[in-house]
């Protein structure tokens, strides 16, 4: 390791002081009270938060939202030249999920879907940009767009998907809809609950999944 290296975050402690810090490097104000910086002083307390612990369920939820804004941090410099596009002012949002769903807005938690499908991209060495539809990068010579939506409820995933349709056509460029549908379909937060599930989990959400865009495309059918 170099004299200028830094060791790899372990603990989720270092690993949201690591977010944090990249992203404050970038020019992101963190504030105390936005649902990242409660995470993180939260991640800060000494010993072992219990399942009975008010903060347990917040412990729980950072190691999704981790997930994602590792991957975010670690390719934002492609962004360098214009970071007001990578996390605006005020949009950090709830700190559970579902505390927003009765008003249904959710801009942070929306927006961090749009930079993860960004960052997903990056990672995969595609030119990518945050533009219409929501992203765009390039595969080969063609400009791809993707409109991403992230689903409250199933209700609504049809007008979600028509609304990005018309991002996409208005974008004047071929596309595809990247949906984030982890809330609509767990609207209770409902963690894992066992070793068994745990380790069925992928294969558990494929098959849901599966099911209901089996369903939905059948039901299109019909109409």
């Amino acid at each position: 390791m170099g004299a200028t290296e830094k060791p790899e975050p372990k603990t989720r402690r270092e690993r949201a002081e690591y977010i944090v810090r990249r992203l404050t490097d970038f020019g992101v104000r963190i504030n105390p009270s936005s649902r990242i910086g409660r995470m993180l002083r939260i991640l800060r307390r000494p010993g072992i938060i219990e399942p009975d612990d008010p903060d347990y369920l917040i412990v729980l939820e950072s190691i999704r939202d981790m997930y994602q804004l590792r991957l975010i941090v670690d390719t934002m410099n492609v962004y360098r030249e214009s970071p007001n596009s990578i996390w605006p002012p005020g949009y950090c949002g709830k700190i559970l999920p579902y505390h927003n769903m009765i008003m249904h807005n959710t801009p942070g938690r929306n927006y961090q879907f749009q930079l993860y499908v960004a960052a997903l991209c990056t990672n995969a060495r595609l030119p990518t940009r945050h533009q219409e539809p929501d992203v765009t990068c390039l595969v080969g010579s063609t400009l791809l767009g993707i409109a991403a939506k992230r689903l409250k409820t199933i209700r609504a995933f049809k007008e979600n998907v028509k609304n990005a349709a018309d991002q996409v056509r208005l974008a004047g460029i071929p596309g595809i809809v990247a949906l984030d549908l982890t809330l609509a379909q767990n609207p209770a937060n409902r963690h894992i609950t066992s070793s068994l599930e745990s380790q069925l989990f992928v294969q558990l959400s494929q098959a849901r999944s599966s099911d209901f865009f089996e369903r939905t495309a059948m039901s299109s059918a019909k109409r």
